[in-house]
């Protein structure tokens, strides 16, 4: 997937072309999805959260126009998104409060990274990108990719072993 083309599809967007659109939900749904799997409790709240980035997407393409960076902000629209829900339903969750609270202890160790190793592991273990991908996404090499990875893994459990 390239970073170029997602900025692209937008512009396209911005003037009305409504089969750039259909690419754009095409290429970035299934990433988007998986982004935030670990945000939403189940399958139809991620629908409904991915809707909602496509939704603000096109409302605000023809000020995207000159934008550089559109594969990262829906990333970051996707995941404010998912906070925002979270914020509003204020409900004890289904699952079991251990597993909430593991959940939980990931969110935080994951807020304390830099926000370049929290974009690379969010983007290799909760979207399903490649090292290569997330490289170009992020224009990093992709040794640069691999060493910040597993120095953000080696943070989150330091971090996580501590909370046990």
């Amino acid at each position: 997937m390239d970073k170029r083309e997602v900025n692209n599809l937008v512009r396209e967007i911005a003037r009305g072309d409504v089969s750039a659109a259909e690419k754009l939900y095409g290429l970035m749904k299934v990433p988007l999805l998986s982004f935030v799997a670990p945000y939403c409790a189940d399958f139809s709240e991620r629908e409904d959260v991915v809707q909602a980035v496509f939704l603000k997407v096109i409302q605000k393409s023809p000020s995207l126009v000159f934008f550089t960076d559109c594969f990262a902000w829906m990333f970051r629209i996707a995941k404010n998104e998912c906070f925002d829900r979270a914020r509003k339903r204020r409900l004890l969750p289904a699952e079991g409060p251990r597993e909430e609270e593991d959940h939980f202890d990931l969110r935080f160790a994951l807020s304390k990274l830099d926000a370049k190793r929290r974009q690379m592991v969010e983007l290799k273990y909760f979207a399903g990108f490649s090292q290569k991908e997330i490289a170009c996404a992020l224009h990093l090499g992709e040794s640069a990719v691999s060493r910040g990875l597993a120095a953000a893994l080696n943070d989150l459990r330091g971090w996580l072993d501590e909370e046990d």
